[in-house]
Order: structure tokens, then sequence, then C-alpha cells
């Protein structure tokens, strides 16, 4: 190439710069002799025109025009016939320039492909198939629940059953069934099976079948609580009568205690729950339940070692997948090129590449020589290196450039880096200097070559002008090589989106339940709705109100509601009721 700024120099060699022009430069201080670089006038490699004649360099020189020829001239079996060539300075092969492809902006979801959308749904179905074994796990396993039945006598433990027979000796009284609906009763067996629910159910009386009035003995739910003897029930029973009992219940974590508070130590295990669990072991959260059962266990373990790989293989592809540029490439090899028609493709007219294809038996080859024949050749062929790069940076993608791998290495490694090699060599070959037929330099010229190569004279000036001298460079590593790069907020800005969704629909549900919190309350209350409401505010903001009825007194409440007195009437009533409700069916 021309050397910039040198046009006023006294010696012309001065004037270009370059690997050929270095390497003459050795060649001539190794063989002694003195040379003048002069371009060739038609700008062309040779071939051949007719059984006598050849442009380009080779016709120089079989015209003696020119002495020896240095430059990127490939050694081909045509040539060799008419001039003669050195030992190969460098080798190569006919390669593919494309123009790289712009790299997409990344998606809002780029964040879930490290993983196939196959994958994806398969996590998924597993997620919702493991949380319904652990809902049924705990459904009926009976180690995922109990109940406590604490009699007088002591607390006694009843595993957890579905349904469980009870078989008890009762004594009791009608005076103290038709007065109070109480059942006193000392509870001596159960036997238990699967399953869970309230420790409640409706118990068969066979006798008596009435009460002193003659009514029928309703079905009760009976309440176990403290077991009293004889004597203490004595002072309560007018005409005690006693009688045993067999009934189908249902306990699931519950028990009674000495003030007959109920206890119910339920299930943790529902469908929500079992979901919540499943979640928070994938998200490796955790979660404040966990299974107790053998069963529930097995469940949590294989859930928890199949989130530990899936996260782990998400964790790693994901680093790789977003620090790394992934280019597709339309065209990947010369057989790509062959299958398509889209994309033109062309070398250089007159040159060695052209005379490949044209002359190549294999079947991929042929394909390609045949497209470029049958198109017009100002649109496949190019005149000069030059001209075949910048129709590919110009071609927006449509056109690609067959030539020698090293000119198509030295081409990418120059601004504005926006071509690349694809594919493999097609071919193996090399550069030679050439000579006329006959010439006494051709054997001195292999010597000074065969002096370069071993020591490492070539290598140097293979690496100072396609990688030093090259402007595609970061801290001396090739583009082509360099794959990481920072991760962008584009790349991950699916993951924000979702979070502020998220976000959105857990302010919109606690609006929904903080409202109809304060309908229920209002109706419960018997005030208006916006009471309720600016109570409940000023209590969530401050802290300091008490949902009471007190509270609703103080604010605002329309005297003509009545609320306080319907209150209070409602609790005189109940009182009563308490006291003297003689129907066993209303308790």
């Amino acid at each position: 190439m021309r050397r910039e700024g040198a046009e006023n120099s006294n010696n012309p060699n001065d004037m270009y710069e370059g690997y050929c022009a270095e390497l003459a430069e050795k060649i001539a201080r190794l063989v002694g002799f003195d040379y003048v670089i002069v371009p060739v006038k038609d700008e062309k490699f040779g071939s051949q025109i007719n059984e006598t004649s050849w442009n380009g360099m080779i016709g120089e020189l079989i015209r003696h025009e020119a002495e020896l020829v240095i430059a990127p001239l490939t050694i081909t079996l045509a040539r060799e016939k008419v001039v003669d060539f050195s030992k190969p300075f460098m080798s190569l092969g006919i390669s593919i320039m494309i123009k790289k492809p712009v790299k997409n902006d990344p998606s809002v979801v780029s964040f879930m492909k490290p993983l196939s959308n196959e994958i994806w749904m398969c996590v998924s179905f597993a997620y919702i198939g493991v949380s319904v074994v652990l809902f049924l796990v705990g459904r009926f396993s009976p180690d995922e629940g109990h109940a406590v039945v604490e009699p007088h006598a002591g607390p006694v433990e009843v595993m957890t059953s579905r349904d469980y027979i009870s078989s008890s000796d009762s004594v009791s009284s009608v005076n103290i069934l038709d007065s109070h609906g109480s059942l006193f009763g000392r509870h001596n067996v159960a036997e238990c099976r699967a399953g869970f629910c309230d420790l409640e159910g409706a118990y068969s009386t066979p006798a008596p079948i009435a009460a002193d009035d003659g009514q029928p003995i309703q079905p009760i739910r009976p309440i176990i609580v403290h077991a009293l003897s004889a004597d203490e029930r004595a002072p309560y029973s007018s005409h005690p009568i006693g009688w045993r009992y067999d009934g189908l219940s249902c306990a699931t974590g519950a028990s009674t205690t000495a003030d007959d508070d109920l206890i119910v130590v339920d299930n943790k295990f529902t469908i929500f729950n079992s979901l919540w669990f499943s979640l928070g072991a994938f998200m490796q959260q955790g979660c404040d339940i966990e299974p107790r059962s053998l069963s529930g266990r097995i469940v949590g373990s294989v859930w928890w070692f199949f989130t530990l790989i899936i996260i782990s293989s998400y964790t790693a592809n994901l680093a790789a997948f977003l620090t790394v540029e992934r280019m597709q490439s339309p065209i990947e090899s010369a057989d790509d090129l062959a299958k398509q028609s889209e994309i033109k493709y062309g070398p250089v007219d007159s040159g060695s590449t052209k005379d490949f294809f044209k002359s190549s038996k294999l079947p991929v080859y042929q394909r390609m020589w045949a497209f470029m024949d049958s198109n017009d050749p100002s649109t496949i062929f190019v005149k000069s290196n030059d001209e075949g790069v910048e129709r590919v940076r110009t071609s927006n993608g449509k056109y690609a450039f067959l030539a020698e791998s090293t000119t198509l290495d030295y081409y990418n490694q120059r601004h504005p880096c926006d071509t690349m090699k694809v594919g493999s060599n097609l071919d193996s070959k090399g550069y030679g200097i050439a000579t006329p037929l006959g010439s006494d330099l051709k054997d001195r010229i292999t010597l000074a070559v065969l002096e370069l190569l071993e020591d490492g004279e070539l290598a140097n000036l293979e690496a100072k002008w396609w990688q030093e001298k090259g402007g595609c460079m970061k801290e001396g590593i090739p583009k082509k090589y360099e794959l990481a790069s920072s991760l962008q907020l584009s790349n991950i800005l699916g993951i924000f989106y979702i979070l502020l969704c998220g976000l959105l629909l857990a302010t919109l549900l606690v609006l929904c339940e903080f409202l109809y919190a304060c309908k229920v309350e209002a109706n419960k209350k018997k005030v208006r709705f916006i009471v309720v409401v600016l109570a409940r505010l000023k209590f969530s903001i401050s802290g300091s109100v008490v949902l009471n009825e007190e509270s609703f007194d103080v604010i605002d409440v329309d005297d003509d509601d009545g609320c306080g007195d319907d209150d209070d009437d409602d609790d005189d009533d109940d009182d009563g009721d308490d006291v003297g409700d003689d129907d066993v069916g209303d308790d």
C-alpha cells in the first residue's frame, strides 16, 4: 500500500509500506540486489487470456516487463507452467468474507433464554405436580397433623384421622340435657385411621329416645369435657339414666381443655401452603412450614435436589448467555452459500480464486460456480480486493467476498471492523515469489525465504501487519476473540418489569383486602362504611387506634343508627339464652 506523506521522497520504494514491501527489503538484503517497486499496470494478479497470453503480474513476467513479483500471488499449476515460484512464504486457503451481523437488541425476557421453552414448561408442570403431591400427602399422612384431647385425668393424644370409630361409656341425665344442653362423659377408647377434620360429628344415641317432656333428643355435637364421678354428677341428676353409644366421628387437630376451649392444630399443607412451600424452595428462600411425615420429607428432598440442579444450571448459563456476544450469522460455510440465492458472492476477476471454482470437480463448488456464471458479472466479480471488501461493507449483508484467507484476515483487522471470515478454508495453497522461467534468482530467493521462515522473521511480519497494525484490537487481543462484555440493563429489563407487576398486583390485592375487611366490619358493627375506612386508615398510619365499638362511637357515628344500644341488647339477649335455653338443638 502507499505510504502517507512520502510523495516527496527521493527513493520511490519509500512510497510503499506493508508486508510485501518489508518482505522485498529483507529478500533483497539476503540475496544482494537492488530493486524498485512498480505497481502492476492493469491491477490484476494474472490469469490466462488465451493459450499464449496472460494478463496482470504473470503477463508482465512473461513479457519480461518485471524481474520479480512479490505479492499475494497464489502458486497454481497453470502459473507454474509459465513462471518460476519460490517456496511458499505464507500458507493460506480460500475463505468467505461477510459483513458482521448486527447484534440484536436484547428482549425484555432475555433472562429466560438460558433455558429453553421446553425446560421452562417442564419446570412449571413439575412445580404444580410437586405442590399437589405435597397437598395429598398432607391430607392423607397421619404424621402431618394431630389432635390433642385433654380430659380431667390428663392429656391424651389422639392421632389425626379423617374418620375414626370411637367407643365410649357415657353417663348423663335427661334433666341436664334439657336444662343446659351439656353432655358429661368419660372418654375411654379412640381407634383412629387416615384423614383430617375437626373434632365434631353427629352422634346417634339409641337410648333414651326422648327427654322428660317427650320430645325427641336431637343429634348433638359433643365436646369432651371433665370426666365427673358418679358422686359429682348426683346433685345434678334427679333421675339419672345411663346408656352406651357408638358413633362415627371426625377428628383433626382438635383438643379440649379444662375450660372447654377447643385448640385446633390443623394440617398446614393446604393447597395454597403447598404451592407456597414449593415456590419458596424453588427460589431458594425457604418457608415457615415443613413436612413432618416421611413421605412429605421425601417429596421435599427430591424437590430441593431438583431445584438445586435447575438453579445452578440456570445461574451458570445466565452469566455466559448475557455477557457473551452472540451474533447469528446467516452463512457459516460454503455449503450454506451454495444452498441459497439471496446472498450473492464472487471472487476477484482474473485471479486464482475464480479459476479454482471454474475448474473444481466438487459438487458444492460446481454449484457455486454455476450460480456465479449465471448472474450478471458486474454483480458477482470485482476488479480488486479493495473493491470486494467495499462491496461487502455496503451491501447490507447481501454479498459475500471469496478470497484468500490471509487477505481476508488482513482486511478484517482494519477499520471499521465490520467484516468477518466464516467457515474453514476451502482449499490449501501458498503465496510464492514469482520470477521469469529460467531466472537465476529463483534458487537464491527460495533459500532466503527458508532462512526468514526458520528465523521467525515471516511470523513477526505477519503479526506486525495483521494484528499489531490492525485497528480492530483491544489490549492486544483481536475483537473476534473478544467474547465477554458487561451486562447491560436491557439484558435484565424483563426482571424489573416482573418485579413491578408483582408489586402493583400486591398493592391492588391489599387494597381489596382492606376494603373488604372494612365492609365486613361495617356490617358487623352496623356503622357507615366510610367510618370504618377512616378508623382503619388512622390505625394503619399511626398504629394508635383500637378497632372496637368505642372507637366507632367516637368517629362521627349517627345517633339514629343505635349501634351501641343494639349491641348492648344483643349482649343481654345472649346472656339470657346462655342461662335459660332449654333447647338442645340450639346448642
